[in-house]
């Protein structure tokens, strides 16, 4: 007899979080899923160190996205930091293309990292929670209570994965 596999919620972590001090290392084995993992990638044959990178340059363009991509590869701090700041006027249509710049970041990194697209076609079905206390948008506000569209986005590219396999 097959027993059937239940479903569970697999978190990603982000802890120890100092807002714009310290960003928190993605921790543990799902870490690579998140947008501030260093897993670089390339957007229109431009090099981006992570995703986060990628999306902060995208609330500018010119210098300003140039200085956030060069702004360190070894960490999403100083790129984080750079995109929150208002010293520079963000693009008057980012709330209307932000998880569309985060859904394509996401993708193209997961295209090409076979490591991360194994690793999320490892997760099966199950949840992915974006666990962090400060965002209740792209993640579930550290009560999953949030939104969790990093989460959501992720297994919507995990199912065209899968879709593609069979």
């Amino acid at each position: 007899e097959k027993q059937q596999m239940e479903s569970k919620v697999i978190s990603f972590p982000t802890v120890g979080w100092r807002p714009m001090k310290e960003l928190s290392v993605p921790q543990g084995k799902y870490a690579l899923l998140c947008n501030h993992s260093i897993t670089p990638f390339k957007m229109n044959n431009v090099s981006w160190p992570s995703v986060e990178h990628y999306f902060q340059a995208q609330k500018f363009g010119g210098e300003m996205a140039e200085k956030i991509r060069k702004s360190s590869d070894t960490s999403t701090i100083s790129a984080h930091k750079l995109g929150r700041s208002r010293k520079n006027p963000i693009r008057s249509d980012w709330e209307q293309v932000k998880e569309n710049v985060m859904k394509e970041a996401l993708e193209a990194k997961i295209a090409q990292n076979d490591n991360i697209k194994q690793l999320l076609l490892s997760t099966g079905n199950d949840t992915l929670l974006y666990h962090t206390h400060n965002d209740a948008f792209w993640g579930d506000g550290g009560v999953g209570k949030g939104e969790n569209r990093i989460g959501n986005m992720l297994m919507a590219i995990r199912e065209n994965y899968q879709k593609e396999a069979q």
